[in-house]
């Protein structure tokens, strides 16, 4: 995923917590594929998809996975 697809993904949720009153908003990363990325392009994506929300609503991410990681970094 290109961080230009997170952002926009980050806009999208960023206007359903507004259109919801959301004080917070849950992102579930699911699978091994997400691993995948390496911890750098990882943190690119999490931070273009926080750039997305409002700063009023408080964004946690969760990596869901039965993979071990790869490497010490994760």
């Amino acid at each position: 995923m290109s961080a230009d697809v997170a952002r926009a993904a980050g806009l999208r949720i960023g206007e359903h917590a507004a259109v919801h009153g959301l004080g917070s908003v849950h992102v579930v990363l699911h699978g091994g594929e997400p691993l995948l990325t390496g911890p750098r392009h990882m943190a690119d994506l999490l931070g273009a998809v926080r750039e997305g929300v409002p700063a009023g609503v408080a964004v946690r991410f969760e990596l869901q996975t039965e993979v071990p990681p790869r490497c010490g970094k994760w």
